[in-house]
């Protein structure tokens, strides 16, 4: 049993470090192959695989149906088939987290582990940024790299990834798995020190200079925050949740005054991107209730929509749309309704980090690709199977 749950362990730490490098180079793609084999393997051999039949599943793959239809008047089929053969590659990742509920917490401490590195990377490129600028050198691609050093040279770091926007999204878990640690720490130098780990990584978030991002885990752990206190304490609740808000409405205040964030400029949060967005509500108008294909959307622009409600619409349809948040609002609903069943006991970080990376997803989709990045994809699909993994198999 225990050789067995260690090579599932291994496995998954295969998949995860490609989720987290796979910008490196494209050979990488080695490691999650082999991950999901062995993963896929294991299962088989010790009848494991056990087929959770909820409305979770159910509706995901409605929506993986709706893709499929789609290739039927789609340009870029392969580009579609793609989608949808990783799309299913991580649901059954995430359907196998949920017959392992014994890795669930293994798999936050990989995932801090892995997303450290870019807290590391990005603090030494703001203090010795021609140490990252050798590091760099030798594992980034010529073109990463190039927009790296762009980058750099306006002030926003990139750590030892291509895209601000991909590095701030990777510290951004590391923040999610240190809320998780403050929360079950019972030692105070321990919580100090986790406190002190947050602050960095806030100061790293910053230096991306992704003001959305650094929005979205601001809300993300507010979010976070005011469940566990309902669950745990549902009489102070709306007092605390009428203050909090107060509070929140101050540093809005606050932000808006220093300029941190320009809240009179729309550009400031939409990424500059609002002017695709238009052209986007265009392809919408011209084609409701099919849309206009599979990657539609970057022939027309030439890039990603940076919002992944409109660009869905756009390429396939009001149905496959509303399906799609159907299933992401489900699967949110589902993952706080297992913390509200467990709100006392302290072994349950992999179930709030669950909700912290789906909240960093939903919010994220407003004005980025996290649909469409495949490493963005694959590490919401795989974390949507921890706090699910106690929903169906608690006695």
């Amino acid at each position: 049993m225990k050789n067995k749950i260690c090579i599932y362990k291994i496995s998954y730490i295969l998949i995860i470090f490609y989720l987290f490098f796979s910008y490196i180079d494209t050979k990488l793609i080695i490691f999650p192959l082999l991950g999901t084999f062995i993963v896929a393997s294991l299962a088989i051999l010790n009848n494991d695989l056990n087929i959770h039949l909820n409305s979770d599943l159910i509706i995901w793959y409605c929506f993986l149906l709706s893709c499929f239809f789609t290739l039927l008047y789609s340009d870029k089929k392969k580009e579609a088939i793609l989608f949808i053969f990783v799309f299913f590659i991580f649901m059954f990742l995430k359907e196998m987290f949920m017959n392992l509920p014994e890795i669930g917490n293994f798999i936050v401490v990989i995932f801090m582990f892995f997303s450290s590195i870019h807290v590391i990377a990005t603090l030494a490129q703001f203090f010795i940024p021609n140490l990252v600028i050798i590091v760099n050198q030798s594992i980034l691609p010529s073109d990463l790299l190039n927009i790296n050093l762009f980058q750099l040279k306006s002030g926003r770091f990139a750590g030892i990834t291509g895209q601000t926007g991909a590095n701030a999204f990777f510290i951004s878990i590391f923040i999610g798995t240190i809320l998780v640690k403050i929360r079950e720490s019972q030692h105070l130098i321990k919580s100090i020190l986790y406190i002190v780990a947050m602050t960095v990584a806030f100061f790293c978030l910053f230096l991306t200079d992704k003001r959305g991002m650094l929005v979205f885990t601001i809300i993300s752990i507010f979010l976070v925050i005011m469940i566990n206190i309902y669950s745990e304490s549902k009489k102070y609740f709306w007092s605390i949740a009428i203050i909090s808000s107060l509070i929140a409405l101050l540093l809005f205040l606050v932000l808006a005054t220093l300029r941190v964030i320009d809240f009179s400029n729309f550009k400031d949060l939409s990424t500059g991107r609002s002017d695709l967005y238009q052209v986007m509500a265009k392809m919408i108008d011209n084609n409701v209730f099919l849309g206009n294909g599979f990657g539609s959307v970057v022939n027309t622009l030439g890039i990603k929509g940076h919002n992944i409600y409109l660009q869905l619409f756009a390429e396939q349809g009001i149905f496959s749309v509303l399906i799609f948040i159907l299933a992401v609002i489900n699967t949110f609903y589902l993952s706080v309704k297992s913390h509200l069943l467990i709100p006392k006991i302290i072994d349950n970080s992999k179930i709030i980090f669950g909700i912290y990376v789906q909240s960093i997803f939903i919010l994220y989709g407003l004005t980025g690709n996290p649909l469409y990045d495949y490493f963005i994809l694959g590490v919401y699909l795989l974390v949507t199977g921890l706090p699910l993994s106690f929903l169906y198999n608690r006695k």
